[in-house]
């Protein structure tokens, strides 16, 4: 799978087929995207992926907004990091910021698990990553309900 702006799993990408992923284990056959050089390059742009819950969240954006460039969170939402899509998308969007999360359904890349999950692990209870079931239901129709209703706003 070709991946845009992506600095972390795997080095060193190449053409050709990929890695099987590896069963129950986070992201097991992601490579990195090939421009690494030009995207760790934050002359171009400030640099924003956090994980971490929605005051450290806002810190780290009030310090790379005195750069004056456009900000992309190029990775949030990890639930069990307390990072959330009702913690952090609203504020993502008041800030005019865009925002990547990872994962979006429960496939092989299997982002449900949490990072540093064992070979073979079961599946979690509360899923790390990914919004619906590889049967298309939704993990939470709570947040799928968020989104429904955010989206009712974010037009205005």
């Amino acid at each position: 799978m070709f991946v845009l702006f992506d600095e972390c799993w795997r080095p060193d990408p190449q053409l050709g087929p990929q890695p099987e992923p590896i069963p129950g284990q986070h992201n097991s056959q992601w490579v990195r995207c090939p421009a690494q050089a030009w995207l760790m390059d934050t002359s171009k742009w400030p640099l924003l992926k956090h994980y971490e819950p929605l005051a450290q969240t806002m810190q780290q954006v009030a310090e790379l907004k005195q750069f004056k460039r456009p900000l992309i969170c190029t990775e949030y939402m990890a639930r069990t990091a307390g990072s959330t899509f009702h913690t952090h998308t609203v504020f993502f969007h008041k800030e005019k910021i865009g925002a990547i999360n990872w994962g979006l359904v429960a496939g092989k890349t299997q982002t449900y698990f949490p990072w540093g999950s064992p070979v073979n692990a079961t599946t979690p209870l509360v899923w790390f990553h990914d919004i619906f079931n590889a049967s298309g239901s939704p993990y939470s129709p709570y947040e799928v309900q968020f989104f429904k209703d955010l989206q009712g706003t974010a037009s205005k």
